[in-house]
């Protein structure tokens, strides 16, 4: 997805639906990852459209960043417990991602 709409090169990794379809594994796979590559963060942020990805951002302690862009309103999105809810990432991509 990320490579389909030109957001690739703001990531250096993560955590992949090819290697597992548990999203909280996802997270925690991604946490790893980033932590490899450039060290252990304090704050952690999960970036999703759905109420699933709230939850699993939970579950691995990390920021949940619901975003409205999907089928999932905000309102679920904040009733599930997301810390951010935006209705789109235009314009704020830049605050969250930083290219190569």
């Amino acid at each position: 997805k990320l490579r389909h709409y030109g957001l690739w090169h703001y990531f250096k990794g993560g955590g992949f639906g090819d290697r597992t379809g548990e999203r909280a594994l996802l997270i925690a796979q991604g946490i790893r990852a980033a932590n490899r590559r450039e060290g252990r963060h304090h704050t952690v942020f999960v970036v999703g459209d759905t109420v699933h990805d709230v939850a699993a951002a939970k579950a691995n302690r990390a920021l949940a960043v619901g975003v409205a862009t999907g089928t999932t309103t905000a309102s679920d999105l904040e009733a599930a417990g997301a810390d951010l809810v935006l209705d789109s990432l235009e314009g704020a991509i830049i605050h969250f991602a930083r290219p190569d």
